[in-house]
């Protein structure tokens, strides 16, 4: 029997592990090129966003478990194609999506996650009632519920109509979870208006005083209104010559809208002339001013400036002398809200709920006529209980009335111009609008004539004085004034 040589032996496995070595490297390759290719994506998909963390964590999943990274990159670039996704809502689903699969430690891919795998993630976000009185657990549970049950539908069946598409199994039975809260917020939650008067009284940025100036105004969802830019807003003067602006919301979450600015409009001028392209209608109102100065101002950014107001720039004020017991009284109560961005729409939409029917405070609001949101802001405003201490004597109408108006405009009788409320000088020309500052300029200009006419009167005498002395000693015309002055003291 013919054995072959050793060296043909050695031929062959040297083949073979050329072959492999081959299709390993073609492999590693194809995987090289894939990677680069959804690197790509995620650059494309994150690069209007708001902070770099997006791009961040679609890249460490990438390098964990690159099938769900290539998942999500193609349902946000789907969702972009079928229905046009606003930037807030693509890094909503981004971070739910790339947290679902942390959760599950990277190991299973999207298709493998079963339907307890799911519930399990989300009963993770349930809070004891000791942690969190109000459930707002609830809220974050169904805002995750909703953005799961349209992704998997698409996984399961992304060449459907994506409005026809059925709920796989996975999703079959994770429904919203009920609340009786209509509102994570309680009326004693919500912003009065001589707190917000405080609040832009004591702020020390021109910039956050004008956007919450603006959030008052507006009604505004926090997105909507940095998301403005100068040429959204409109100047307007009426026939009676007041002044008033409109704000065109482009990406409101039910469509573009138009809200009025009435109280706001003095802060708004008054960022405008420190904004460093205040002139230039294609720039951001609200803009960075630190590491970042000139992008956009986000959410976060904003976030942090009022966490700092509300522990500790507002909380040192009652520590000062100079502020009065008045405002400390309101500073204290103040400090017991929240400070949320959010809780600034609710406090508008509370006080509109009181001047607008159903439908113009839908429109006002955003929202879809068929919603039933403003039955929370009726509840919000304890409209009843008002009416009845009203009835009863107990409280007067004309008070709520000076409330309101703590923050209305303050308008110059020579050039027209909205000033702030507790502006003594117009901010255009300059005419003094308070009758205190009135007073206060008069007296100034009486001291400063009484000291002129003392000056006067002691020159006077001086003059007179050296009159006398020449008038005695004729050869001493010839002399300098000086001189002739230490004469007369030698004398």
């Amino acid at each position: 029997m013919w054995v072959p040589p050793i060296s043909l032996y050695i031929k062959r496995a040297n083949f073979y592990w050329l072959n492999l070595y081959s299709n390993i490297s073609q492999l590693s390759e194809g995987s090289r090129e894939l990677s680069a290719d959804i690197e790509r994506k995620i650059d494309s998909i994150t690069k209007t966003l708001s902070r770099p963390y997006f791009n961040k964590i679609l890249k460490d999943l990438l390098k964990r478990n690159p099938i769900n990274a290539k998942i999500i990159v193609d349902y946000i670039i789907a969702e972009q194609t079928e229905i046009n996704i606003k930037d807030s809502t693509k890094e909503g689903k981004i971070k739910t999506l790339v947290w679902l699969s942390n959760y599950h430690n990277d190991n299973k891919s999207f298709t493998e996650l079963t339907k307890q795998d799911i519930l399990e993630y989300l009963n993770s976000l349930r809070k004891s009632s000791d942690k969190d009185p109000s459930n707002k657990w609830i809220g974050t549970y169904n805002g995750r519920q909703i953005i799961l049950l349209k992704f998997f539908k698409w996984l399961y069946n992304s060449d459907e109509d994506h409005r026809k598409r059925p709920t796989p199994v996975c999703m079959q039975g994770i429904r919203k979870l009920p609340r009786k809260e209509k509102t994570s917020y309680k009326p004693s939650d919500i912003w009065e208006a001589r707190e917000h008067a405080i609040f832009l009284k004591y702020c020390p940025s021109k910039r956050d005083r004008c956007y919450h100036a603006l959030a008052r105004d507006m009604s505004a969802r926090p997105q909507e209104i940095l998301n403005l830019r100068f040429k959204d807003i409109k100047f307007n003067l009426t026939n009676k010559g007041i002044q008033y602006a409109e704000v065109r919301i482009t990406q409101g979450k039910t469509g573009p809208r138009t809200v009025p600015l009435i109280d706001s409009i003095p802060y708004l001028k008054e960022w405008m002339e420190e904004h460093p392209n205040g002139k230039n209608p294609d720039s951001f109102v609200f803009i960075s001013q630190g590491n970042n100065y000139g992008s956009k101002l986000t959410l976060e950014g904003l976030s942090s400036h009022y966490d700092y107001y509300k522990k500790k720039y507002f909380k040192k004020l009652l520590d000062d002398n100079i502020i009065p017991d008045y405002d400390k009284a309101i500073i204290r109560n103040m400090l017991l809200k929240p400070w949320n961005l959010y809780v600034y729409r609710h406090s508008a939409l509370t006080e509109k709920s009181l001047i607008l029917p159903d439908s113009a405070l839908k429109d006002h609001a955003g929202w879809s006529m068929g919603s039933k949101m403003t039955q929370v802001y009726v509840h919000l405003s304890n409209q009843s209980s008002k009416v009845l201490l009203q009835k009863n004597g107990i409280i007067n109408s004309d008070q709520d009335d000076d409330l309101f108006n703590c923050l209305k405009p303050k308008q110059c009788s020579n050039c027209n111009e909205s000033n702030r409320q507790d502006s003594k000088i117009c901010m255009k020309c300059k005419m003094i609008l308070s009758y205190d500052l009135y007073s206060e300029v008069r007296n100034e200009d009486k001291q400063k004539i009484d000291i002129l006419e003392k000056d006067m009167k002691a020159l006077k005498e001086g003059v007179n004085s050296l009159f006398i002395l020449i008038q005695q000693n004729p050869l001493l015309v010839n002399i300098k004034p000086e001189v002739l002055e230490n004469i007369k003291i030698i004398k």
